[in-house]
Protein backbone atom coordinates (compact mmCIF):
# COMPACT_ATOMS: atom_id res chain seq x y z
CA UNK A 1 0.00 0.00 0.00
CA UNK A 2 1.53 3.25 -0.97
CA UNK A 3 1.70 6.62 0.93
CA UNK A 4 -0.56 8.68 -1.95
CA UNK A 5 -3.11 5.06 -0.91
CA UNK A 6 -3.04 5.87 2.77
CA UNK A 7 -3.81 9.56 2.11
CA UNK A 8 -6.78 9.08 0.02
CA UNK A 9 -10.27 9.31 1.06
CA UNK A 10 -11.33 6.25 2.54
CA UNK A 11 -12.89 3.34 0.68
CA UNK A 12 -15.14 2.00 3.46
CA UNK A 13 -15.64 4.30 6.83
CA UNK A 14 -18.13 3.87 9.45
CA UNK A 15 -19.07 6.19 11.69
CA UNK A 16 -21.01 6.26 15.01
CA UNK A 17 -22.25 2.55 14.88
CA UNK A 18 -25.00 1.65 17.41
CA UNK A 19 -26.66 -1.67 16.21
CA UNK A 20 -28.27 -4.50 18.59
CA UNK A 21 -29.78 -7.44 18.03
CA UNK A 22 -32.33 -8.22 20.31
CA UNK A 23 -31.33 -7.14 23.70
CA UNK A 24 -27.71 -7.95 22.56
CA UNK A 25 -25.33 -4.73 22.06
CA UNK A 26 -23.48 -5.39 19.10
CA UNK A 27 -21.97 -2.03 18.62
CA UNK A 28 -21.78 1.02 20.75
CA UNK A 29 -20.49 4.08 19.10
CA UNK A 30 -17.49 2.13 16.52
CA UNK A 31 -15.60 4.01 14.42
CA UNK A 32 -13.25 2.84 11.69
CA UNK A 33 -11.83 3.69 8.48
CA UNK A 34 -10.39 1.68 5.52
CA UNK A 35 -7.95 3.19 3.26
CA UNK A 36 -7.75 2.63 -0.15
CA UNK A 37 -5.43 -0.74 -1.09
CA UNK A 38 -5.45 -1.62 2.31
CA UNK A 39 -5.28 -5.50 3.59
CA UNK A 40 -7.28 -5.46 6.97
CA UNK A 41 -8.11 -8.25 8.86
CA UNK A 42 -11.28 -7.85 11.76
CA UNK A 43 -10.36 -10.07 14.30
CA UNK A 44 -12.89 -10.97 17.90
CA UNK A 45 -13.75 -13.10 19.65
CA UNK A 46 -17.21 -15.39 18.58
CA UNK A 47 -20.28 -12.92 19.17
CA UNK A 48 -18.19 -9.23 18.59
CA UNK A 49 -19.97 -8.72 15.66
CA UNK A 50 -17.30 -9.15 12.62
CA UNK A 51 -19.64 -10.67 10.43
CA UNK A 52 -22.34 -7.98 10.98
CA UNK A 53 -19.50 -5.31 10.62
CA UNK A 54 -18.77 -7.08 7.49
CA UNK A 55 -22.94 -6.78 6.59
CA UNK A 56 -22.99 -3.03 7.86
CA UNK A 57 -20.21 -2.10 5.21
CA UNK A 58 -21.80 -4.17 2.27
CA UNK A 59 -24.99 -2.62 2.66
CA UNK A 60 -26.68 -5.79 3.63
CA UNK A 61 -27.57 -4.41 7.27
CA UNK A 62 -28.73 -0.84 8.79
CA UNK A 63 -27.34 0.06 11.43
CA UNK A 64 -29.59 1.22 14.68
CA UNK A 65 -27.73 4.49 14.35
CA UNK A 66 -24.55 6.15 12.74
CA UNK A 67 -23.62 6.02 9.10
CA UNK A 68 -21.35 3.72 6.84
CA UNK A 69 -19.49 5.34 3.56
CA UNK A 70 -18.28 3.65 0.70
CA UNK A 71 -16.01 6.45 -0.85
CA UNK A 72 -17.35 9.00 0.70
CA UNK A 73 -20.50 8.13 -0.30
CA UNK A 74 -23.25 8.14 2.56
CA UNK A 75 -24.58 3.95 1.75
CA UNK A 76 -26.59 4.21 5.52
CA UNK A 77 -30.15 3.99 3.76
CA UNK A 78 -29.35 2.88 0.38
CA UNK A 79 -31.87 -0.06 -0.75
CA UNK A 80 -30.43 -2.57 -2.85
CA UNK A 81 -30.75 -1.23 -6.16
CA UNK A 82 -28.46 1.58 -5.34
CA UNK A 83 -25.55 -0.45 -4.02
CA UNK A 84 -26.08 -2.50 -7.19
CA UNK A 85 -22.98 -0.23 -8.92
CA UNK A 86 -20.70 -0.58 -5.31
CA UNK A 87 -21.06 -4.10 -5.27
CA UNK A 88 -20.41 -4.87 -9.01
CA UNK A 89 -16.77 -3.26 -8.16
CA UNK A 90 -16.38 -5.93 -5.40
CA UNK A 91 -15.49 -9.33 -4.58
CA UNK A 92 -17.07 -10.97 -2.21
CA UNK A 93 -16.27 -14.80 -0.74
CA UNK A 94 -18.65 -16.16 1.74
CA UNK A 95 -17.76 -18.26 4.57
CA UNK A 96 -19.14 -21.58 2.89
CA UNK A 97 -18.07 -20.62 -0.77
CA UNK A 98 -21.82 -20.06 -1.93
CA UNK A 99 -21.09 -22.39 -5.15
CA UNK A 100 -23.75 -23.59 -7.06
CA UNK A 101 -23.81 -27.52 -7.03
CA UNK A 102 -25.80 -27.73 -10.12
CA UNK A 103 -23.30 -25.66 -12.17
CA UNK A 104 -19.69 -26.26 -13.51
CA UNK A 105 -16.58 -24.92 -12.03
CA UNK A 106 -16.25 -22.52 -15.00
CA UNK A 107 -20.46 -21.81 -14.92
CA UNK A 108 -20.20 -20.88 -11.07
CA UNK A 109 -17.12 -18.84 -11.49
CA UNK A 110 -18.05 -16.92 -14.40
CA UNK A 111 -21.75 -16.32 -12.70
CA UNK A 112 -21.24 -12.62 -11.82
CA UNK A 113 -20.04 -12.23 -15.73
CA UNK A 114 -23.69 -13.59 -16.75
CA UNK A 115 -25.59 -11.73 -14.54
CA UNK A 116 -24.17 -8.54 -15.75
CA UNK A 117 -25.11 -10.12 -19.32
CA UNK A 118 -22.31 -11.39 -20.39
CA UNK A 119 -23.56 -13.63 -23.07
CA UNK A 120 -20.39 -14.57 -25.64
CA UNK A 121 -19.58 -18.79 -24.41
CA UNK A 122 -15.87 -18.06 -25.75
CA UNK A 123 -15.25 -15.17 -24.13
CA UNK A 124 -16.76 -16.31 -20.52
CA UNK A 125 -14.96 -19.25 -20.85
CA UNK A 126 -11.78 -17.52 -21.81
CA UNK A 127 -12.61 -15.64 -18.59
CA UNK A 128 -13.45 -18.60 -16.26
CA UNK A 129 -9.79 -20.43 -17.13
CA UNK A 130 -8.32 -16.86 -16.97
CA UNK A 131 -8.96 -17.00 -13.42
CA UNK A 132 -9.16 -20.70 -12.60
CA UNK A 133 -5.50 -20.46 -13.74
CA UNK A 134 -4.56 -17.77 -11.16
CA UNK A 135 -5.84 -20.60 -8.60
CA UNK A 136 -4.35 -23.78 -9.83
CA UNK A 137 -7.67 -25.20 -11.05
CA UNK A 138 -7.68 -24.80 -15.05
CA UNK A 139 -8.03 -28.40 -14.93
CA UNK A 140 -11.27 -28.87 -13.39
CA UNK A 141 -13.33 -26.21 -15.45
CA UNK A 142 -15.61 -28.75 -16.58
CA UNK A 143 -15.84 -30.57 -12.78
CA UNK A 144 -19.10 -30.16 -10.48
CA UNK A 145 -17.53 -28.64 -7.19
CA UNK A 146 -19.45 -31.66 -5.17
CA UNK A 147 -16.25 -33.69 -6.53
CA UNK A 148 -13.65 -31.11 -5.33
CA UNK A 149 -12.37 -30.76 -1.86
CA UNK A 150 -13.29 -28.08 0.93
CA UNK A 151 -9.82 -26.21 -0.16
CA UNK A 152 -10.15 -26.56 -3.43
CA UNK A 153 -14.11 -25.19 -3.56
CA UNK A 154 -12.81 -22.31 -1.94
CA UNK A 155 -10.27 -21.97 -4.20
CA UNK A 156 -13.03 -21.76 -6.94
CA UNK A 157 -14.84 -19.30 -4.88
CA UNK A 158 -11.72 -16.61 -4.86
CA UNK A 159 -11.59 -17.30 -8.83
CA UNK A 160 -15.43 -16.23 -8.94
CA UNK A 161 -15.05 -13.11 -6.65
CA UNK A 162 -12.33 -11.74 -8.35
CA UNK A 163 -13.15 -12.39 -12.02
CA UNK A 164 -14.81 -9.05 -12.31
CA UNK A 165 -11.05 -7.65 -11.76
CA UNK A 166 -12.63 -6.07 -8.25
CA UNK A 167 -11.60 -3.16 -6.45
CA UNK A 168 -12.34 -4.36 -3.08
CA UNK A 169 -12.21 -8.14 -1.99
CA UNK A 170 -14.04 -9.03 1.32
CA UNK A 171 -13.90 -12.78 2.98
CA UNK A 172 -15.64 -14.05 6.04
CA UNK A 173 -13.89 -16.60 7.59
CA UNK A 174 -12.33 -17.89 4.45
CA UNK A 175 -9.84 -20.52 5.72
CA UNK A 176 -12.96 -21.85 7.78
CA UNK A 177 -12.95 -25.98 8.12
CA UNK A 178 -9.65 -26.04 6.24
CA UNK A 179 -6.53 -28.01 6.76
CA UNK A 180 -3.52 -26.25 7.72
CA UNK A 181 -2.12 -26.71 3.96
CA UNK A 182 -5.25 -25.69 2.42
CA UNK A 183 -5.47 -22.46 4.52
CA UNK A 184 -2.14 -21.55 4.04
CA UNK A 185 -2.91 -21.88 0.15
CA UNK A 186 -5.88 -19.96 0.56
CA UNK A 187 -3.97 -16.71 2.60
CA UNK A 188 -1.37 -16.67 0.07
CA UNK A 189 -3.86 -16.04 -3.23
CA UNK A 190 -6.03 -13.87 -1.14
CA UNK A 191 -2.74 -11.92 -0.30
CA UNK A 192 -1.54 -12.39 -4.11
CA UNK A 193 -4.79 -11.03 -5.23
CA UNK A 194 -4.90 -8.38 -3.31
CA UNK A 195 -1.50 -7.26 -4.45
CA UNK A 196 -2.12 -8.23 -8.11
CA UNK A 197 -5.26 -6.15 -8.17
CA UNK A 198 -4.55 -3.13 -5.94
CA UNK A 199 -7.43 -3.95 -4.06
CA UNK A 200 -8.46 -2.62 -0.77
CA UNK A 201 -9.26 -6.31 1.38
CA UNK A 202 -11.52 -7.01 4.50
CA UNK A 203 -10.65 -10.55 6.04
CA UNK A 204 -12.48 -11.66 9.14
CA UNK A 205 -10.85 -14.10 10.45
CA UNK A 206 -10.38 -16.10 14.20
CA UNK A 207 -7.16 -17.51 12.55
CA UNK A 208 -3.74 -16.28 13.45
CA UNK A 209 -1.81 -17.11 10.23
CA UNK A 210 -4.43 -15.84 7.85
CA UNK A 211 -4.32 -12.46 10.09
CA UNK A 212 -0.24 -12.97 9.79
CA UNK A 213 -0.28 -13.81 6.10
CA UNK A 214 -2.54 -11.30 4.64
CA UNK A 215 -3.52 -8.22 7.30
CA UNK A 216 -1.45 -4.94 6.72
CA UNK A 217 -3.35 -3.96 9.62
CA UNK A 218 -5.43 -5.80 12.39
CA UNK A 219 -8.69 -4.67 13.98
CA UNK A 220 -9.82 -6.42 17.17
CA UNK A 221 -13.67 -6.00 18.07
CA UNK A 222 -13.93 -6.07 21.98
CA UNK A 223 -17.07 -4.77 23.70
CA UNK A 224 -18.91 -3.31 20.84
CA UNK A 225 -16.21 -0.64 19.76
CA UNK A 226 -12.68 -1.11 18.41
CA UNK A 227 -9.93 -2.57 20.91
CA UNK A 228 -6.96 -2.53 18.79
CA UNK A 229 -5.92 -1.03 15.35
CA UNK A 230 -2.11 -1.82 14.29
CA UNK A 231 -0.13 -3.82 12.68
CA UNK A 232 0.34 -7.78 12.63
CA UNK A 233 3.55 -7.29 14.48
CA UNK A 234 1.94 -4.82 17.15
CA UNK A 235 -0.71 -6.78 17.95
CA UNK A 236 1.93 -9.94 18.03
CA UNK A 237 3.58 -8.39 20.71
CA UNK A 238 1.27 -6.95 22.62
CA UNK A 239 1.35 -6.69 26.48
CA UNK A 240 -2.44 -6.57 26.64
CA UNK A 241 -3.53 -9.76 28.89
CA UNK A 242 -6.77 -10.43 26.52
CA UNK A 243 -5.06 -9.47 22.97
CA UNK A 244 -1.98 -11.53 24.27
CA UNK A 245 -4.69 -14.87 25.44
CA UNK A 246 -6.57 -14.43 21.85
CA UNK A 247 -3.50 -14.39 20.25
CA UNK A 248 -1.49 -17.74 21.77
CA UNK A 249 -5.70 -19.03 21.54
CA UNK A 250 -5.34 -19.26 25.61
CA UNK A 251 -8.33 -19.34 28.44
CA UNK A 252 -8.47 -15.87 29.84
CA UNK A 253 -8.75 -17.91 33.45
CA UNK A 254 -5.62 -19.54 32.82
CA UNK A 255 -2.41 -18.74 34.95
CA UNK A 256 -0.11 -17.96 31.81
CA UNK A 257 -0.35 -21.93 30.86
CA UNK A 258 -1.82 -22.80 27.21
CA UNK A 259 -4.84 -24.68 27.86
Amino acid sequence: MTETQLNSEPYFEARNLVTSLGDQLIFNDLDLQVQQGESVVIMGRSGEGKSVLLRHLLGLMKPDSGKVFIRGTDITNFEDIELMPFRKKMGILFQDGALFDFLTVADNVTFPLAEEGVEDTDDLRDRAREALKMVGLEEHMDELPMNLSGGMRKRVALARATITYPDCILCDEPTAGLDPVAAADINLLIREMVDAYNATAIVVTHDISSMNQIADRVVMLKNGKIDFSGTPEAINNSADPSIKNFILGRSEHSKGEKV
